[in-house]
C-alpha cells in the first residue's frame, strides 16, 4: 500500500528544483537554468530507462520525445537518464518512461509535476 501511494506524496519542492518519483523505478527532476527549464529522468536502486519505450515529456501540450533527449550512458537498449531542457513559462510538466532492472521491466509510468 505504501509503496503505491509513494508517488502522490513524496514531491519535493525546493529551491528552485522539484523532484518526484515516477514509479518504483525512476525519478524525475526539473530545475529552472538560465537556458530554460532542465528535466531530467534517471533510474534508481538499480533501475535504469527502458530506452526501447517512447519516453516523453509534455509542456503546454508540446511533446518533446526520445529524439530531443539527451541521453546519458545509453546501451543495450538502457539507459541512466535522458534529460531535456525547454524554454517555458509552464508550471507544469508530464513525463511518461518505463523503467528496467536486471530480470524485469515495469509498465509505463506518467507523472505531472510542477516546474520550478
Amino acid at each position: 500500500m505504501l509503496k503505491t501511494l509513494f508517488p502522490f506524496v513524496a514531491l519535493l519542492v525546493s529551491g528552485g528544483s522539484t523532484s518526484a518519483p515516477v514509479g518504483e523505478g525512476g525519478t524525475v527532476t526539473a530545475a529552472r537554468t538560465a537556458a530554460g527549464v532542465v528535466v531530467e529522468l534517471r533510474g534508481r536502486d538499480g533501475w535504469r530507462l527502458n530506452a526501447d519505450y517512447p519516453v516523453r515529456l509534455t509542456v503546454d501540450g508540446v511533446v518533446h520525445g526520445p529524439s530531443e533527449a539527451k541521453w546519458r550512458g545509453r546501451s543495450g537498449g538502457k539507459a541512466a537518464a535522458a534529460s531535456w531542457t525547454v524554454v517555458t513559462s509552464a508550471t507544469r510538466g508530464t513525463v511518461k518512461a518505463a523503467f528496467c532492472d536486471a530480470s524485469r521491466c515495469l509498465p509505463p509510468y506518467a507523472v505531472t509535476i510542477p516546474l520550478p
